[in-house]
Formats: structure tokens, C-alpha cells, sequence
């Protein structure tokens, strides 16, 4: 796991070094890579609320460091999509997404970003079940190709609020 941590790093500080420092950008490419990024969250949102497997998988990155740290958990590409896959099959809905009012973007490179943004999902089961999640997560996006990817994201959940039908 920790080689994993390391090759992580060293791909995303090889990216950085071989695109100028954040400071070094104009202000046109910043916001040019900001909005294009809040794009891509964006699309990332409506897949999720969309419960579309497919489309939600398209947004992580296919590469080997790729980890997904909730709480105490970290998961990589496989778990994720595998939790994607499983969506249509245990929730009927799912509404909510960025708080776009707190949404943070740190531009790390032109292709290259951080989002830090506040999180409300609400979730309902197949039973009925709602359950509210709110939290903090901070998700790291790369320019794949020509596609923005999560190549890493950290979620931070307040307890689940649940109501039962």
C-alpha cells in the first residue's frame, strides 16, 4: 500500500513539475482549468444522481494508484466501481451532490486540480430507507486524455441521519 502511496505521489509531482507552478499560471488558464473541472464534477454529480454505473466509473481514473480513502477505508479502482456497479441494484434514488456555494478549487497545473467542497447526499433504499450523508471530501482531478479523471479523493462523512418508511 505504500508503494501505491508513492507511485501516486511521484506521478502527481511528475505532472506538476512538467507544467509551470500554480503561481506561474495566467489568470485566464487558472479559470480556464477551474470551470472545466467544476464541469467535470458536475457531470459527476448528475451521473451519481442518475444512478448510472457506467458514467460514474468513467469519472475515476484507470490507473493502479487510484484510492479512494473514506474515513479509516481506503479503496481503490476496483472496490469503487465495484460499489458503482451495485447502485441501480440497492437504491431507487439519490439527490444531492457538491455544495457548489463552498466548492474549492486549488488549479495545480493546467491539467491537474483540487476540489474541496461541502457534501450532501441523500440516499434512498430499495425498502424506503432514507439516509442523509453530509460531509467534506476533496478529490483530486487529472486531465486524462482529454477527459478530467478523480485520480484520488478523500471523504469525510458526519453520521448517516436515517428515517425509515
Amino acid at each position: 500500500m505504500r508503494r501505491r502511496h508513492l507511485l501516486g505521489l511521484f506521478a502527481a509531482i511528475t505532472a506538476c513539475t512538467q507544467s509551470p507552478a500554480p503561481d506561474e499560471l495566467n489568470p485566464a488558464t487558472k479559470a480556464a482549468v477551474r470551470d472545466s473541472v467544476l464541469a467535470a464534477a458536475g457531470r459527476y454529480d448528475r451521473a451519481l444522481t442518475s444512478l448510472d454505473s457506467a458514467q460514474i466509473a468513467g469519472f475515476f481514473a484507470p490507473i493502479p494508484e487510484f484510492e479512494l480513502v473514506v474515513g479509516r477505508m481506503r479503496l481503490g479502482r476496483s472496490s469503487v466501481l465495484q460499489w458503482a456497479g451495485g447502485l441501480r441494484a440497492t437504491h431507487r434514488s439519490v439527490s444531492g451532490g457538491l455544495a457548489l456555494d463552498s466548492v474549492n478549487v486549488v488549479v495545480l497545473s493546467p491539467r491537474a486540480a483540487l476540489v474541496i467542497a461541502s457534501i450532501t447526499n441523500v440516499w434512498t433504499d430499495t425498502a424506503g430507507v432514507v439516509a442523509t450523508d453530509r460531509g467534506t471530501g476533496s478529490t483530486t482531478w487529472a486531465l486524462v486524455g482529454h477527459d478530467w479523471r478523480i485520480v484520488a479523493a478523500h471523504l469525510v462523512w458526519d453520521a448517516p441521519e436515517l428515517q425509515r418508511p
